[in-house]
């Protein structure tokens, strides 16, 4: 596994997006426009965005460079009302190699599971899930549940952390797989390779899926598909991105490069 690859691809699906300084008929008309000069000599004409444009900008960016790591911790269950139970846990702790270090990578796998203490009707007497195939190809981020049920809990959760702070390195147990398989053919895997991370939980009754980079389309998905009754379902993901701090001139320097690409149409 390319430990820069996998950190980059994670960190431009969620971070990488657009900002832009738009100079038209109309904002000449509103407002004067500012003159910006690079240190090289290279000048140029910028107008104030006000609120409601800015509002239209959606997404973050962050600079090629200054990602130095990364903790991704991946978890999913489920709980049948027959008793059982199906957990699967990826975790990978990233640190990019700088100042002075080589860089370090840890990763944990684990995939655990009860079989059924007692017997239920055929999940086909609920109803099917179908048409499923096209939402593991969304490129970007993604979240899904499709229920055919009644009192079924089913739950998405991903949460995105951003920092200058330093990171604490998982545990790690230096497993890239792991496997469980119960007595009715239900089944956990977790997968860390090809710049990937797959966690999948199958079951009788449905399929609990979470991917990051998956077939490297540079995707981060999470998706639940149940077809029965009562069962409790939850995929949960956690992502802290480590960032190189930025000095008041370096802060500086970016935001007119990045003015001055605006007004060069990059």
């Amino acid at each position: 596994m390319s430990i820069h690859l996998l950190a980059m691809r994670i960190t431009s699906v969620l971070l990488i997006g657009t900002a832009w300084m738009t100079a038209d008929a109309a904002h000449a008309a509103a407002t004067a426009p500012l003159r910006i000069c690079g240190a090289g000599g290279a000048c140029g004409e910028a107008y104030v965005v006000n609120d409601s444009e800015m509002a239209e900008v959606a997404g973050k960016f962050t600079i090629a460079g200054e990602v130095v790591g990364m903790n991704l911790l991946m978890h999913s269950s489920w709980q049948a009302p027959n008793g059982q139970k199906l957990d699967g846990m990826a975790a990978v702790s990233l640190r990019l190699p700088g100042d002075g270090t080589s860089g370090r990578l840890s990763t944990q796998a684990s995939a655990t599971g009860s079989d059924p203490t007692m017997q239920v009707p055929a999940s086909s007497s609920y109803g099917t899930v179908t048409g499923s195939k096209g939402l593991n190809n969304v490129g970007g981020a993604s979240q899904a549940v499709q229920v055919a049920g009644n009192s079924n809990a089913a739950k998405n959760s991903a949460a995105v952390q951003v920092t200058t702070a330093a990171l604490n390195d998982y545990a790690g147990n230096g497993a890239t797989t792991a496997s469980y398989r119960d007595a009715n053919g239900a089944q956990a895997t977790v997968d860390i390779s090809n710049n990937s991370v797959v966690l999948q939980l199958q079951t009788p009754d449905g399929v609990a899926r979470q991917s990051v980079n998956s077939a490297n389309s540079g995707n981060i998905h999470q998706n639940i598909q149940i077809a029965a009754n009562r069962q409790a379902v939850v995929n949960q993901l956690q992502l802290e991105v480590q960032v190189r701090p930025l000095t008041a001139t370096g802060l500086a320097g970016q935001g007119l490069l990045q003015s001055l690409n605006a007004l060069r149409g990059r």
